[in-house]
């Protein structure tokens, strides 16, 4: 039974269809659409070749079609199988495969002019699981310490030195774990094209643990930035929330990053590069016109190399600390900067750990962080049979810190730097370290502290040895 009621007279086929009536535009204007009145749109596209010999590809089908890069592609392969880098071999059960692709760069001249094509094979490191085909990524490199006093070492005793520059240098790493990989596209086995994969035997381009077997190099492009005199604004503090986020964080960590690599010969940009660094995760528009002055002033001081001169076997170091020198949180910025006679080797900036409630609390961390560096420098000396009679010489301009480390009697009030102030006195009792008062334009470190002034910033470049320098590098 229906559960609607239905009227017993009801015939369906009497029903009539309404249709919807289309719209009428009523409105008076004359339009060419009302008039019937058309135009028939006309597309036109004109495709310029490219050419693939001056830009870099990016695929193997474009790359391929060009005798520059097919050079380029061989020279790589070749390379490789030199160097043993795989055997061709059936894949495993139970392993993973790894994928690999082509990278092409352009290597340019000074002028910008074409210098040659480079093709590497990179492997596809994301796809590996760690466990299976990799457990270890670090990459053991040699300190900066330790390279500036081998140079400062070389200037005193009139040594010889050579460079040079290892090519495909991640080939000569040799892998512990079993990677499998794809056949490079382009370069299939003819015996084996397609059931076969690549075992590695040697480091690739890529993979995660590459770095555990050399290390890479970051580079800068400075040819759009304007040169001027400082890397930072004088006494200038960068906040954390000033100004609008930035559009590209992923652009500006890349760019810092290289920064950071650039200090290691460049103590002048150390504390300007360390402000960039504190927003790494989180960049400014602000931040960014900071990073581009670093950029602007690199520009003006690009022949500008550490002077290496032979001198007083002996070390000194200048250690300094602004106080709260950091408005985002409180804390303090340490600096110092170690001599080897008249030539830096060791230097840093750094904002301290924990926030200091006076500033002789944080001088004396600052002083200590310097006593650190300097009995590791001792002990390289050691490992390089080289002797030092004199003990090394910290130079600081606070004079509560420096009666700190030589007062036998321990205060409560600096109980919260027993570990510090321990480590210090124990090396001055002994006679291994001599700590003296310099006063505070004569302090050295300052540049690593805060942003100077242009006359006063230009005065301490010419006390951390740096100058024009435009050598002729043969190799």
């Amino acid at each position: 039974q229906s559960p609607l009621p239905v009227d017993p007279d009801f015939q369906p086929e009497t029903l009539c269809v309404v249709l919807p009536l289309p719209a009428v535009n009523l409105h008076p204007m004359t339009t060419r659409s009302k008039n019937g009145i058309s135009k028939r749109k006309a597309y036109s596209a004109s495709v310029q070749p490219v050419d693939y010999s001056q830009v870099e590809p990016s695929s193997f089908k474009a790359a391929s079609t060009t005798s520059a890069w097919q050079s380029a592609m061989r020279e790589e392969i070749e390379a490789l199988h030199a160097q043993g880098t795989w055997d061709l071999v059936p894949l495993p059960p139970q392993k993973n495969l790894v994928g690999c692709k082509w990278v092409y760069r352009i290597k340019k001249n000074a002028d910008g002019s074409i210098a040659r094509h480079k093709a590497r094979l990179v492997a596809k490191g994301f796809s590996q699981e760690e466990g299976i085909d990799y457990s270890e990524t670090f990459s053991p490199v040699v300190k900066p310490t330790t390279v500036h006093l081998v140079l400062a070492l070389a200037a005193q005793f009139n040594w010889s030195l050579r460079q040079l520059d290892v090519k495909n240098a991640f080939l000569h790493g040799i892998l512990q774990d079993e990677v499998y990989m794809t056949q490079p596209q382009g370069f299939e086995s003819k015996l084996h094209p397609s059931n076969f994969v690549c075992r590695l035997r040697k480091s690739l381009y890529g993979l995660k643990h590459a770095p555990h077997a050399w290390n890479d190099r970051f580079t800068i492009d400075l040819q759009d930035s304007k040169p001027c005199a400082t890397p930072c604004l004088p006494y200038h503090r960068l906040l954390k929330d000033d100004g609008k986020p930035y559009s590209h964080p992923k652009q500006y960590r890349s760019i810092v990053g290289a920064l950071q690599y650039l200090t290691f010969t460049r103590p002048d940009i150390a504390f300007s590069v360390n402000q960039a660094c504190q927003f790494m995760h989180n960049p400014m528009e602000s931040h960014v016109v900071a990073v581009k002055r670093i950029l602007r002033y690199l520009k003006g001081t690009l022949d500008f190399g550490i002077h290496f001169q032979p001198g007083i076997l002996n070390l000194q170091a200048y250690n300094d600390a602004d106080w709260a020198g950091d408005p985002n949180d409180g804390r303090s910025v340490s600096g110092y900067i170690v001599y080897l006679g008249s030539s830096p080797i060791s230097w840093a900036s750094k904002k301290q750990h924990t926030v200091s409630r006076s500033s002789t609390e944080a001088e004396y961390r600052a002083l200590a962080i310097a006593a650190t560096k300097l009995a590791w420098i001792r002990q390289l000396f050691c490992d390089l049979y080289v002797s030092l009679h004199i003990p090394p010489l910290i130079h600081c301009d606070n004079i509560s810190a420096i009666s700190l480390a030589s007062n036998p009697v321990f205060h409560s009030r600096m109980k919260h730097l027993q570990i510090d102030y321990h480590f210090v006195r124990e090396r001055v009792i002994r006679g291994d370290l001599l700590v003296q008062h310099v006063s505070s334009a004569d302090q050295f470190a300052d540049i690593l502290t805060k942003g100077l002034s242009t006359p006063l910033f230009q005065h301490q470049c010419s006390n951390l040895m740096l100058g024009s320098s435009k050598p002729a590098i043969e190799g």
